[in-house]
């Protein structure tokens, strides 16, 4: 790889949009997951 790893400020500001992107997401899901009023159309309501 002969690429240099210098981050110029679009680099960084891209990076960090993708990120706080993906742990909105994240978050999102896990809340979804953990509601008793739609946690019962998810993956509880398949094993129980």
């Amino acid at each position: 790889m002969s690429r240099t790893t210098k981050w110029t400020g679009g680099d960084l500001a891209r990076w960090a949009l993708a990120l706080r992107a993906r742990e909105s997401w994240w978050r999102e899901r896990l809340a979804r997951d953990t509601d008793p009023k739609t946690a019962a159309n998810g993956s509880e309501a398949v094993g129980g």
